[in-house]
C-alpha cells in the first residue's frame, strides 16, 4: 500500500517520558523505499527507530519508551498496533 506523498507508511507512536511519566503522541512518516517498514513488526525490527530523538515538552527529559505503535491508514484510522 502506498499512501501517496512519497510515504510507504505512517505510524502513530505513543512515547512515555521516563522522567515525568507523561505520554506523548507522535507521527512517523516513513519514506517510500524498497526496504521501508510497512507494519509495526517491521518498524520495531528496523534500524529506523534508533535514529529518532525524543525530548519531553513538559520536563525536557530526553529518555522515553515507546508504549504503543500503530499503522495509520489514508483515512487516519489505526489498523494495527503493538505494545
Amino acid at each position: 500500500m502506498t499512501l501517496g506523498l512519497g510515504y510507504a507508511a505512517v505510524f502513530k507512536l505513543c512515547v512515555r517520558c521516563h522522567n515525568c511519566r507523561k505520554d506523548h503522541v507522535a507521527h512517523l512518516n516513513v519514506p517510500e523505499e524498497d526496504d521501508a517498514p510497512r507494519t509495526v513488526d517491521d518498524l520495531l525490527e528496523s534500524a529506523l527507530l534508533s535514529d529518532l530523538r525524543f525530548q519531553c515538552t513538559r520536563c525536557q527529559g530526553t529518555i522515553g519508551s515507546i508504549v504503543t505503535a500503530s499503522v495509520v491508514t489514508e483515512r487516519g484510522q489505526q489498523v494495527s498496533g503493538a505494545a
